[in-house]
């Protein structure tokens, strides 16, 4: 997830031809097919865009790099570009990577396969449709072309949340309301995971809140697998969120909480008088506030973090 993609040397001469940067283009996961070695590089898009948007830069780059996966990838195999958007957007963006892909190949540059995925919700659950134009036989995502039911249930319970559900990386790609429920999912399901640990440590015990343990289970595995460049600052924005949290009253006065790395809370909790007061103060924590924190600082993605600020 967030992987940077890599360009061959003929297509940064086909970049430098377009005006376009050599930046690698990041895709937000890609899949792998472990028999064909082939692979679906997905893009995750509120809506559809148009040829002229600023969006589709990102796109031709992505068709670019995708054709020779070598490359881009550095395996072998197909790489196809798809692109994950509401069902009723789908005739568009087809119609958009057409463009794009021709607007490529008159510079005789290679261009990868490309399709989309169309999500829709009715009463039987969420479905997904993968479209990919010209498969042929010897393509492995000819077999999978098809509607499916991702998740049975009625429409207010099969919204298809992401597995991590606030991406820094990601601001102007959801509205802002859908931001905001995002970013409070996230953070009811960090405050969760910090209270499990808290909950299950054998005191007396120095207990150890690592931020990225907690994104980790609260996403259930997915962003250990996320390589977007925007993490590491993401994970010390929470461990700084706990700390502020957590350094009050008593542990404040008895020095016993500290940040370590700044991606590390760690607490001195001697007692079950200790272990109540931390996860009564994460009980009573609003998730509004993480989630503004996270919403507030999400569009600095370069923000520098003094490692002995809190040390």
């Amino acid at each position: 997830m967030g992987r940077k993609l890599a360009f061959s040397a003929s297509a940064r001469e086909v970049l430098q031809k377009m005006g376009l940067s050599a930046a690698g283009p990041e895709p937000d996961v890609i899949l792998r097919h472990p028999d064909s070695g082939d692979h679906l590089v997905l893009e995750c898009k509120a809506q559809s865009f148009s040829a002229t948007s600023t969006t589709a830069q990102q796109g031709r780059k992505l068709l670019l790099a995708c054709s020779d996966s070598s490359a881009s990838l550095g395996a072998a195999g197909n790489a196809y570009v798809v692109y994950v958007v509401d069902s009723s957007d789908v005739d568009k963006q087809r119609a958009t990577l057409k463009q794009l892909s021709a607007e490529i190949a008159s510079h005789d540059a290679g261009v990868a396969k490309s399709g989309t995925i169309g999500l829709s919700i009715d009463n039987r659950g969420l479905w997904a449709e993968l479209s990919i134009e010209d498969l042929g036989a010897e393509d492995s995502p000819a077999g999978l072309c098809s509607r499916v039911l991702v998740v049975e249930g009625a429409q207010e319970e099969v919204r298809p949340l992401y597995l991590i559900p606030f991406d820094p990386a990601a601001e102007n790609e959801q509205s802002p309301e859908e931001r905001r429920y995002c970013a409070r999912l996230l953070a009811e399901r960090l405050f969760v995971q910090a209270i499990k640990i808290v909950g299950r440590a054998d005191l007396p015990e120095c207990v150890q809140l690592p931020a990225d343990v907690l994104l980790t289970e609260a996403t259930f595995g997915v962003a250990r697998y996320w390589e977007a460049g925007e993490l590491p600052n993401f994970k010390a924005r929470i461990a700084k969120y706990l700390y502020r949290r957590l350094n009050r009253g008593v542990l404040r006065r008895e020095n016993r909480v500290s940040l370590r790395r700044n991606i590390v809370v760690e607490l001195d909790l001697a007692n079950e008088s200790d272990r109540e007061i931390v996860i009564s103060m994460l009980h009573r924590t609003d998730p509004e506030r993480l989630a503004e924190d996270l919403l507030d600082k999400q569009i600095d993605v370069t923000e520098q973090v003094d490692p002995d600020e809190f040390d």
